[in-house]
This record gives structure tokens, sequence and C-alpha cells, in this order.
């Protein structure tokens, strides 16, 4: 993993809410290799803390400015909740 790669992978494991959106943005970009790297970090992510993407994705959706950024999130949310409903756990803490 590359330095940029994994500072962006501390941010987003520290529930850096910017670092989230970033991503997400990443995910939709047109650049090929910007978003097979996005799709890395979030497996990445998504192996370490369920919880953690789950409950960035429900912030995304509530509090982005960006209305494709919390359309891209609820898509992104139903896909996690997909996986989680055939067999894994999650507990999400929503303030």
């Amino acid at each position: 993993m590359s330095r940029k790669m994994e500072a962006s992978y501390q941010a987003l494991l520290s529930g850096d809410a910017a670092a989230f959106e970033a991503l997400v943005q990443q995910l939709m970009s047109a650049d090929n290799e910007a978003r097979k790297q996005a799709e890395s970090l979030l497996d990445q992510l998504k192996q370490h803390s369920t919880d953690l993407v789950v409950g960035n994705l429900m912030r995304l959706m509530r509090q982005s400015q960006n209305p494709a950024s919390r359309d891209m999130g609820a898509v992104m949310l139903r896909k996690v909740s997909d996986v989680l409903q055939n067999g894994m756990s999650c507990s999400v803490y929503l303030p």
C-alpha cells in the first residue's frame, strides 16, 4: 500500500467524515485507477470494521451537502445491508 493510500486508510479508520466522503466521490470518478484504489480501500475498511462503514454511510446520507454522494451512500448501504443479512453481524451506534 502506498503512503498516500495508508494515510487515507488511517483517516478512514479514525472516522473522518470528510475522508469517507472523499472516498465515496473517488468511487464515482471517471478515472479507472482512482476508482480501483477507492474500491481497494473500501474493501479493506469493510474487512476491518463493517460497523464503521455502515455508520459512515448513514452519516453521509444524512449530512452530505452533495446529492450525488448521498445517493451513492444509499446504494452502498443497501449493498452492505445485503451482506449483513447473509450472516455477518453489525452493531452501529448512531448519535
